[in-house]
């Protein structure tokens, strides 16, 4: 692969930091998503930082929040050339490596998602948000859930990642019916994940 494609979560951030120095000078990593607005382990800045710090290979931020204040303000940044040009870098991207997010605001690991508000959690699981990838929501049944946020987020539509191959990283208590939901979708070619978790999915 010449261009790797990096989402967001915890369990990305922690393996690139358990990997060590890995020289890649060959590759080039992209964020496939803006940076959150707080600053914490899993924010994908600060991933793809470590990356270049981890293997010299030329590594390239989306210079964009994950979400725009409108429609019309993503469209305007949209347009501007760097994030044109890393968006274009993204439509390159032969592999793509995802974290997914548990939609559930009561859960411990609520606060990995790409949304903060407890509300707005609620509400999505209500309308049969299960999991969330690159800020965008999967249902139980593996179909994508049409949000407000798909016109804000800067990210590439879930839908285009079937053009690449798609390998998921996540894994641990409460993320069972997410990691289930993002499978059933039929966007993943493949998932990294603890032996607890595997088990539970396949009911062993």
């Amino acid at each position: 692969h010449r261009v790797i494609g990096i989402g967001h979560g915890r369990t990305i951030a922690a393996a690139v930091d358990a990997m060590g120095r890995v020289p890649a000078r060959d590759v080039s990593f992209v964020s496939m998503l803006g940076g959150l607005t707080r600053s914490f382990a899993a924010n994908p800045y600060d991933v793809i930082h470590r990356l270049a710090r981890n293997t010299g290979a030329d590594s390239f931020m989306l210079p964009a929040p994950m979400f725009a204040d409108s429609a019309r303000d993503k469209q305007v940044m949209m347009s501007q050339s760097g994030i044109a040009a890393t968006m274009a870098l993204i439509g390159e991207a032969t592999l793509a490596i995802v974290g997914i997010g548990e939609v559930d605001a009561t859960a411990d690991t609520s606060h990995n998602l790409a949304i903060e508000d407890a509300a707005a959690i609620d509400a999505l699981r209500k309308r049969g948000a299960r999991a969330e990838i690159l800020g965008q929501f999967i249902g139980a049944d593996g179909e994508i859930v049409a949000t407000d946020n798909d016109g804000h987020v800067m990210a590439p539509p879930l839908e285009n990642l079937r053009q690449c191959e798609v390998v998921a990283i996540a894994g641990g208590a409460g993320k069972n019916e997410a990691i289930q939901a993002a499978l059933e979708s039929g966007l993943l070619n493949g998932l990294i994940t603890d032996e607890a978790t595997a088990r539970a999915i396949v009911g062993d």
